[in-house]
């Protein structure tokens, strides 16, 4: 006959079991505090570095199209032959890098006519703000060459 009553021997293997649980909880903790002390200061570093090398790249990009800009706006030479190769250069820079490209009419016109528009650099202008007929962007103001 039993009496319901838990034997002594299970409630000592129950608490044992409890004390163990709790000292491997305090341990794993510390685990994952020693871990993160370490592993946080690479991610951070890690994601500083890959933004500061696509800012850089970006930068790279952006004085790339202004030189393909500047070669554009040279006058082409009298027979045409000299400047050929490096205005197609520039035509290609800019269509890699702007990401719209020129239309086949606009290039064969950019290959063998100057360049239309002149390029001044925001804050250049009378008050600083755009007159009629430019075009603005963030770093230039656009317009009409004359």
């Amino acid at each position: 006959m039993t009496t319901g009553r838990v034997p002594q021997t299970s409630c000592k293997n129950w608490l044992t079991f409890m004390t163990f649980m709790k000292e491997l909880l305090v341990i794993i903790r510390e685990l994952l505090v020693v871990v993160s002390a370490i592993v946080i200061p690479f991610v951070i570093g890690y994601s500083s570095n890959s933004l500061t090398e696509a800012l850089k790249d970006k930068e790279v990009r952006l004085r790339t199209v202004e030189l393909a800009i500047t070669i554009l706006q040279q006058p082409i030479t009298e027979n045409g032959k000299d400047s050929t190769a490096i205005r197609e250069w520039a035509m290609t820079v800019i269509d890699t890098y702007s990401g719209i490209p020129i239309p086949p009419g606009a290039r064969r016109e950019l290959q063998y006519f100057n360049f239309p528009w002149k390029i001044i650099p925001e804050g250049w202008s009378y008050d600083g703000s755009p007159i009629q007929g430019q075009l603005k962007s963030d770093n230039f103001i656009i317009e009409p060459a004359d």
